[in-house]
């Protein structure tokens, strides 16, 4: 199975629980997923630090507070 990790599905499970349209949505990752034979998980440290950014960004949009965003460096074999 290849790794693609395009999302954070925690912010998915979330989005999910407060809107009935983000259920939808969770149903088509997940069987465009399978159809794929794909995973979404972090596998590696660039994949790591866009899942935090997407979790910090749901917290802040939460919150309705602006996101302070800093740019980390990573080198090539991280990605």
């Amino acid at each position: 199975m290849r790794n693609i990790p395009i999302l954070n599905k925690e912010n998915v499970e979330k989005f999910a629980k407060e809107r009935d349209v983000w259920k939808d949505i969770k149903e088509d990752i997940k069987a465009l997923k399978d159809a794929l034979e794909v995973g979404l998980e972090p596998k590696n440290a660039l994949h790591l630090e866009h899942h935090k950014l997407a979790k910090k960004i749901w917290i802040s949009f939460k919150n309705k507070k602006k996101v302070g965003l800093e740019a980390k460096v990573c080198d090539k074999k991280n990605t």
